[in-house]
């Protein structure tokens, strides 16, 4: 039998990354997003916005919690790993689970296939978002020996994806990869340089939020 909203606890006031950056939770030394404050006016909550997901597969859309999806671009597998990143963006706010940054937002998903992106150009528009969660292994690099992981717009083709995502006024969000690799090492001839090749995307590393500093892991 199918999970229902009412059968599952309300974890949003867990979510401390929702809150201030003065809010910590024990144990923290960084607050949150201050998506509380957002939330007080009108596209603070995704209003009016389409927000695509690009992971490894697909989010679960029977899933009690997760909106439906609203198109699909490339091929649709489930997998785990879509279905905590979009229950980060756009959970439900029903009372149940927990609820998601931009949880007015349509959500769209993309699949990791070549030139999927040039599908999306007729369904977004300026002010639109498109997440890209994955990254790639180049092997050794920057003194990186294993688990190399950068941004996926290393590969010549993905950031000629990317970039006319951004000439057209949509917002693309890049992993900046797990790789802890230095990007501005002279390995990489200025790929990450934005005064030499700048893709418009806005890469994102991750945060440790016990420290306040860098995760071990990122970039």
């Amino acid at each position: 039998m199918a999970a229902k909203s009412g059968d599952i606890p309300d974890f949003s006031a867990i979510q401390y990354y929702l809150r201030s950056s003065e809010t910590l939770a024990p144990g923290f030394k960084a607050g949150g997003i201050n998506a509380d404050y957002a939330w007080q006016y009108y596209g603070g909550k995704g209003e009016g916005i389409t927000v695509v997901s690009q992971e490894i597969g697909a989010w679960d859309d029977k899933h009690v919690d997760l909106p439906p999806r609203a198109f699909s671009a490339g091929s649709v597998d489930v997998h785990y790993h879509d279905t905590a990143a979009v229950g980060i963006m756009a959970a439900k706010d029903n009372g149940a689970g927990i609820v998601g940054i931009a949880h007015k937002a349509t959500f769209g998903y993309a699949a990791y296939n070549a030139s999927v992106f040039y599908e999306l150009i007729d369904k977004l528009k300026p002010g639109d978002v498109v997440q890209v969660g994955l990254h790639i292994d180049i092997g050794s690099v920057a003194n990186c020996q294993r688990y190399c992981f950068v941004p996926d717009e290393y590969t010549p083709h993905r950031f000629d994806e990317i970039r006319a995502l951004t000439d057209r006024g949509i917002h693309v969000i890049e992993a900046a990869g797990n790789g802890n690799v230095n990007l501005d090492h002279p390995d990489f001839n200025h790929k990450f340089d934005r005064n030499y090749r700048d893709s418009g995307a806005i890469i994102v590393g991750a945060l440790d939020p016990e420290t306040g500093g860098k995760a071990w892991f990122s970039f």
